[in-house]
């Protein structure tokens, strides 16, 4: 089984054991009842059954409206918030792999 991703995240131990413990519900929760789409909830920040209504509900807030510039991860789950970002006419910072270079972000405007 791969590390918990707050390996190295400092803090303190109990705020980590409890985050961790809520990752594990969400994606026990998440498979349990088959929302979980390819490749699986666990170990990771999962793609799910409606993740394009989420971005549609989230595309409906204030802070949507107000925001120009958006960061997300280049996870599945976020792409639907990713195209509207980009629909809407806002800019897009996305984390690339190899964060550890120079250049660790991609930025993309419509």
């Amino acid at each position: 089984m791969p590390k918990a991703h707050d390996h190295d995240a400092g803090g303190d131990a109990d705020t980590l054991a409890a985050k961790q413990e809520l990752r594990e519900q969400v994606w026990a929760r998440l498979s349990e009842e088959k929302q979980a789409r390819f490749p699986g909830a666990r170990n990771r920040i999962p793609n799910f059954v409606g993740a394009e209504k989420a971005a549609e509900r989230l595309r409906e807030t204030d802070v949507w409206r107000n925001a120009r510039t958006l960061k997300c991860n280049p996870d599945s789950a976020q792409w639907p918030v990713r195209q509207r970002a980009l629909e809407d006419g806002k800019t897009v910072y996305m984390a690339v792999p190899r964060l550890a270079e120079e250049n660790p972000l991609s930025a993309c405007s419509p």
